[in-house]
């Protein structure tokens, strides 16, 4: 990617982006440079492993830190949203868990400002995970702070249940098939210990209407702290 003008684009855009969030929850970007024609990108150091890793590892998380995973990337949302701006690629593997049980937002390189239209990562290429975009997203329609919502649920269903909600061994086209026009399955169904409420929140973040998903990160990690 170092003699690709959009690529570099997207990683001054990921510096400018991340610079703006001051947060526990979100991992610090610091600065971008150019040593003998390489680019780099300098974070924070964190020192953990992704839910994904835990997941694929260890299985489903315990009701209780799976709750509380989610509660913190919807702290970190809420902080970004606050700030104008969108993640639009969170997923289980750039939500780091450190050791001493803070969680971290990593990856703002598919960010843009929520009052930007259009930016250097909409060029009419697919943009983020399909398994954790919402379908107003992979439709290329309006799209707002729900659709991270969306993506926390997203994860949360798969801390409980082992797997995200459309995740098949199909390929990519057939995950974004199902997330435009399949149903989840209930995670209760795959879970008999998690609560009936815990899996109608769940169910609701993933809607397709974006209107019956929670209007919120903030909204969202309310309804988990009740939950908790």
């Amino acid at each position: 990617a170092q003699g690709d003008p959009m690529a570099l684009a997207r990683l001054r855009r990921e510096v400018d982006t991340a610079r703006e969030l001051a947060h526990p929850n979100v991992v610090r970007t610091f600065d971008a440079g150019e040593a003998d024609g390489i680019h780099y990108l300098t974070m924070e150091y964190v020192e953990g492993r992704s839910l994904r890793t835990l997941v694929q590892d260890g299985g489903p998380l315990s009701v209780r830190a799976a709750v509380e995973a989610a509660r913190q990337i919807c702290r970190a949302l809420a902080h970004a949203h606050a700030h104008g701006v969108l993640h639009r690629d969170v997923t289980s593997h750039n939500a780091i868990l450190t050791p001493a049980g803070v969680l971290k937002i990593t990856d703002f390189g598919a960010a843009r400002f929520a009052d930007v239209p259009r930016g250097v990562t909409e060029t009419g290429t697919l943009i983020g995970t399909p398994a954790y975009m919402a379908p107003e997203v992979l439709r290329g329609q309006p799209h707002d702070v729900r659709a991270d919502v969306y993506a926390v649920g997203v994860v949360l269903y798969e801390c409980l249940t082992g797997h995200p909600p459309f995740a098949g061994a199909g390929g990519s086209m057939l995950v974004l098939t199902q997330v435009l026009e399949t149903d989840p399955e209930d995670p209760c169904a795959l879970r008999r210990d998690v609560p009936r409420a815990l899996c109608d929140l769940v169910l609701a973040a993933i809607a397709k209407d974006p209107a019956a998903r929670p209007a919120s990160a903030e909204a969202f990690e309310r309804r988990l702290a009740e939950l908790a």
